[in-house]
């Protein structure tokens, strides 16, 4: 029998850390669902996984042409990960999903069909399932003033989205050739999609049919407010800011965002964070990025720009 040619790719990164049996239980429904469409791959990365861990999972999936499993030993995060799928994948085209993220299969078919007219980056509809449930909503609501924006790059910036890239189909061949890789900490979507939109200047066509669900999961690495959750999202802002300033990008207001961003940061520790300890721990952090990223003159528009000049007033600890 002779095998398809892959045309898309799916890459989704798991923590090596999840049991084993939920892996494989996740795994199986997609394999499952999968079954009739002969031209597309999944690919699993397992970051931080044990080799034994890998190799059992893998030989249970051996029969399944479409479904490649991968995995190391360290932690390196799911940028990490997801630049392995890029490197080892087959197909011409890529999507990037989450873990628990599900995919609707019968428009996946459709997507195929429609993308295959297309030469565009392609956005996929997507339903947005909160941990409330009360504010479910779809992703062309929040997102399509930026698909249909002709400065994507400023929107990014400027605008608060989502700046996720799940959903999106990607041309690997774009990616490669521009070198635009995933960074390996968290909160890495930010650099992936600004690098990305500094290249891409054409449009984004839509396919309106829900491609899957994001399922938010409440315990998620960047949903607790910790030292990594602080360094790693400080960290994503503060190398967008070397890119600009590497490419000499000057027409874009980044201090504006920065401002907007450790607004929204003391609000959320002093918040969310219940105990004293870690709470003054991230603090210190917090006023250190605070000093080595904002300038101390600006125009204040916002009230988020007055609460910072508060901050740097000494009026606010």
């Amino acid at each position: 029998m002779v095998k398809p040619n892959i045309y898309l790719s799916i890459i989704t990164p798991i923590k090596g850390s999840l049991k084993k049996e939920k892996i494989i239980e996740k795994i199986h429904e997609r394999s499952r669902l999968s079954k009739n469409i002969s031209n597309c791959e999944f690919l699993f990365i397992l970051d931080g996984a044990k080799e034994n861990k890998v190799s059992k999972i893998k030989r249970i999936f051996l029969s399944m042409d479409n479904l490649k499993i991968f995995g190391y030993k360290k932690n390196k995060g799911p940028g990490f990960a997801r630049n392995v799928g890029i490197k080892r994948c087959k197909g011409n085209k890529i999507i990037f999903l989450d873990f628990d993220d599900e995919i609707i299969f019968k428009n996946l078919r459709k997507l195929v069909s429609f993308s295959r007219k297309e030469k565009l980056l392609i956005a996929c509809n997507y339903k947005i399932n909160l941990p409330s449930n009360k504010n479910s909503t779809d992703n062309f609501k929040k997102n399509i003033n930026f698909y249909k924006s002709k400065e994507k790059l400023n929107y990014l910036i400027n605008k608060s989205i989502n700046r996720e890239v799940i959903y999106y189909l990607f041309d690997k061949n774009e990616l490669v050739n521009k070198k635009i890789f995933f960074d390996k900490n968290f909160f890495e979507d930010i650099l992936f999609l600004i690098k990305f939109f500094f290249y891409y200047k054409k449009k984004i066509r839509l396919f309106k049919n829900y491609l899957g669900i994001k399922i938010y999961n409440k315990n998620s690495i960047t949903k607790e407010i910790n030292k990594k959750y602080l360094i790693d999202k400080l960290e994503a802002w503060k190398k967008v800011d070397y890119f600009f300033k590497k490419k000499k990008l000057k027409n874009f207001n980044l201090q504006s965002r920065f401002r907007s961003e450790f607004y929204n940061i003391y609000i959320e520790i002093n918040n969310k964070v219940k105990t004293k300890k870690l709470r003054e721990n991230l603090m210190q952090i917090y006023y250190k990025y605070f000093n080595n990223m904002l300038e101390r003159k600006f125009e204040i528009q916002t009230k988020k720009d007055k609460f910072i000049q508060k901050i740097i007033k000494n009026e606010i600890l």
